[in-house]
């Protein structure tokens, strides 16, 4: 309950007064059971005085007419009930004698509803009667509320099409009935706001708005009529109607009363008296906020539109017909120019319910999205970075109404077409804009919508400009914690460029190269390595026997790889330079491929690969390249391996020497295939498990364990050369014999997991000396006493 005063007080009037209309309410139920109508009436005339009050506010006195009402229709009832003893007509006179005029109006509605439904008289007199004489009563609190009486206690009375009540009379009687009570209730409503000077102004005001419906009742009234035909509505009542709303002045009476019309009438009605509403919202007093009228006409058109599709045009005159979005966008236009008070927000809003009524209605009509952001470019350009005080606002409803076509194509290509959709993004600040494109973004990898034109690419990553490189306009730090995920975002991005020609989609690429490229050193990490193995990927599947094209495409991701390197990658780059190595070896262009690895790879490892083990995994990594590659020359590939051997050799651990020695001894098992010096080849391959085994023999005794392991590699190295005819069983044969010197000094057991290891060595190459000459040759029973 409220503590203050003015509202304690209030309810303490209110109850008293209820108190007194139930008591005499009960007296006149009493009289009433006793057949005494005369009793009755002036017990109910006595509670009917209680609404007499000026003490009540309009809100307190709505609760008191309530009550007071309620009992007034067991009067009626049994008025109707006729078992009273008086005719219909001597009732009607006997009200007429109450003393207080409230009181008597109060009484002759009830008694005249009474009389219509007895027929004894025409409706149209009785109303005409009734409705000159609550003009009797002129106090707006009080008057307000008689006239609500008389339409709730004459709405299925009024004569219309269909009705039996229509003696003598025609739906233009109920019209005019109603309009005029319509009139007189307005002017009442309007004045109320200049009464009871104790009340705050905007107490009055909050009030008022409560009982607008009461004067909204009597349009509905209206649009209820049968008899009401779309040319009566066009030639008299919407003139009438508007003409009061227009001459009452009043911001509050014409908000609701213009709200009320539009919710109240046909839809079609409203279609065909389009200009004359649209013109009269134009001239609307200052301060009625006519983006919710016509916001709210525009979504009642829309719903009808959308189940009538043939009703979507407007008749310009005997020829010409415009489409309803044409007519309103147009007006939307002429409201802008004609009522600058309207603020930016509500302009949007405005904007917004054409925006809706588009993806409702046309559908298929493109070109009118753009139409509509076009109008959001003209009222939001210069209002977006501060510059008015409802900065915010103007940014949350831009945002909005961004969202929506995008939500609703759920293709950005679409959007990518409007020109104004992409100038709207391009002038908001930087962290409005970043939200909208990293929508824009999400939504083209969610719907996996491909983007098949440099243009497009072009075009897309220009809006993701927040997310693709620094921006001048930015604030604050962008490597937040979102960073990752929005790069990620982007990077994904990078499969959905496809065009089925080659060219085109390397152009693609190439153009996407270009903004990543800009992207600065934290962003380039995150894009460039998807670029490149998309790159690579678009060249293994093209296809193509275009030398030309495929250079192209291998520069690209050379030049990639190169931006990489030069933004302080030198660990990836090293890697991405193998796999362009490998791409272009596979497609027979050997001077790119062997670029690649000598300018690329190998300038990497020499100029910025420091740490011993990242070193010795670089090495790893470059020779298994190297024998997936059989596209060089002899001499070529020759420089290659020789040059891998000496780098290898010259890891600083032992460890990682041996391990990578006997790697490349593989490298020379591929030059074999070139049909050269077999016999040099051979042996250097020899030399190199050789030198291998002799750096894991000098290595200390404390590294024992490490020792087996590293013999143990080499062993089973040893024998996969042997089964591809590559390494000869006497080469395999003194491996057996070091790994056995190694055993026997460290005095591993025979238990040991690398004893184990070993024997499970040569039981398979026992095993496979039934399937491999070769593996015939080799002395495994020189290990015989260390396993017994």
């Amino acid at each position: 309950m409220s503590n203050d005063p003015f509202e304690i007080e209030q309810q303490k009037l209110l109850n008293e007064a209820i108190q007194v209309v139930n008591e005499q309410g009960q007296c006149m139920k009493i009289e009433l059971d006793r057949n005494s109508l005369r009793s009755a009436l002036t017990a109910c005339a006595s509670m009917i005085s209680e609404l007499r009050t000026s003490l009540l506010t309009p809100r307190n006195y709505y609760a008191l007419y309530l009550v007071a009402s309620q009992h007034l229709n067991s009067l009626t009832e049994h008025i109707e009930m006729g078992d009273h003893g008086l005719s219909m007509n001597e009732l009607y006179e006997l009200v007429q004698l109450c003393g207080n005029i409230l009181p008597r109006l109060y009484l002759l509605i009830a008694v005249g509803s009474c009389y219509i439904k007895s027929k004894e008289i025409p409706a149209k007199d009785i109303f005409h009667d009734l409705v000159e004489m609550t003009k009797g009563v002129q106090h707006p609190t009080r008057g307000l509320f008689l006239r609500s009486f008389l339409s709730d206690s004459t709405r299925e009375l009024l004569p219309d099409r269909g009705s039996e009540y229509n003696r003598g009379s025609t739906v233009n009687d109920s019209i005019d009935l109603i309009l005029t009570n319509f009139t007189e209730m307005n002017k009442l409503w309007v004045r109320m706001q200049h009464g009871k000077s104790f009340i705050s102004q905007a107490r009055k005001e909050a009030e008022r708005k409560q009982l607008g419906s009461l004067i909204g009742k009597n349009l509905q009234r209206l649009a209820e009529l049968e008899g009401l035909t779309i040319g009566i509505y066009q030639s008299d009542v919407l003139t009438r109607i508007l003409k009061q709303i227009d001459k009452c002045g009043d911001v509050l009476a014409q908000q609701i009363l213009m709200e009320t019309l539009i919710l109240a009438f046909s839809d079609e009605y409203h279609l065909r008296t389009l200009p004359t509403l649209l013109d009269t919202v134009l001239k609307l007093t200052d301060g009625v906020n006519i983006q919710s009228i016509v916001g709210l006409l525009i979504e009642r058109l829309s719903a009808y539109i959308k189940e009538n599709p043939s009703k979507s045009t407007h008749s310009q005159g005997v020829e010409e017909e415009k489409d309803i979005f044409l007519v309103m966008s147009d007006y939307v236009v002429q409201v802008a120019s004609e009522r600058d008070y309207v603020d930016t927000p509500d302009m949007l809003r405005l904007i917004g319910s054409l925006l809706n009524m588009v993806f409702e209605c046309f559908p298929g009509e493109i070109p009118y999205v753009d139409i509509i952001f076009d109008l959001v470019y003209v009222h939001i350009d210069g209002k977006t970075r501060g510059e008015t005080s409802d900065c915010d606002e103007i940014l949350r409803e831009t945002r909005k109404l961004l969202l929506v076509p995008m939500e609703t194509f759920q293709n950005i290509t679409t959007l990518l077409d409007l020109s104004n959709y992409t100038k709207v993004i391009e002038i908001l600040p930087y962290e409005e804009r970043k939200y909208v494109v990293t929508r824009l973004a999400q939504n083209a990898v969610d719907n996996d919508t491909q983007l098949t034109s440099v243009e497009e690419v072009d075009l897309l990553l220009s809006l993701l400009g927040p997310l693709v490189r620094d921006c001048d306009d930015k604030t604050g730090n962008d490597y937040d914690e979102d960073f990752d995920e929005e790069q990620n975002l982007v990077a994904s991005m990078i499969s959905l460029f496809y065009n089925p020609e080659f060219e085109t989609h390397i152009n693609i690429l190439s153009t996407a190269h270009e903004h990543f490229s800009a992207g600065g050193i934290k962003r380039i990490t995150y894009t460039l390595v998807p670029l490149v193995f998309s790159t690579l990927q678009l060249i293994q599947k093209s296809g193509t026997q275009d030398k030309t094209l495929l250079r192209k495409a291998l520069k690209l991701a050379g030049t990639a790889v190169t931006s990489l390197h030069s933004a302080g990658k030198p660990d990836i780059s090293f890697r991405l330079y193998l796999h362009a190595a490998l791409a272009a070896g596979k497609l027979g262009l050997p001077q790119m491929s062997y670029d690649f690895l000598t300018k690329g790879a190998l300038t990497i490892y020499d100029e910025e690969i420091a740490s011993p083990k990242n070193r010795f995994d670089a090495m790893i990594l470059f020779v298994a390249a190297l024998k997936e590659l059989d596209c060089f020359s002899h001499d070529s590939y020759d420089t290659l391996v020789n040059q891998t051997a000496v780098t290898c050799s010259r890891l600083l651990h032992p460890e990682h020497q041996a391990r990578a020695l006997t790697a490349t001894a593989g490298l020379f098992v591929s030059a074999l295939d070139y049909g050269e010096n077999q016999f040099v080849e051979a042996k250097l391959m020899k030399d190199k498990l050789s030198k291998a085994a002799k750096l894991v023999n000098a290595m200390e005794p404390d590294y024992q364990e490490l020792k087996e392991e590293l013999i143990l590699e080499m062993l089973d190295y040893g024998v996969y050369l042997v089964g591809a005819n590559n390494l000869d069983p006497t080469t395999l044969s003194s491996l057996i014999t070091v790994t056995k010197n190694f055993f026997e000094e460290g005095k591993t057991s025979n238990t040991s997991a690398h004893a184990i290891h070993l024997k499970k060595t040569l039981k398979r190459i026992n095993q496979l000396s039934s399937e491999n000459e070769a593996y015939g040759e080799v002395d495994i029973y020189q290990l015989k006493d260390f396993f017994s």
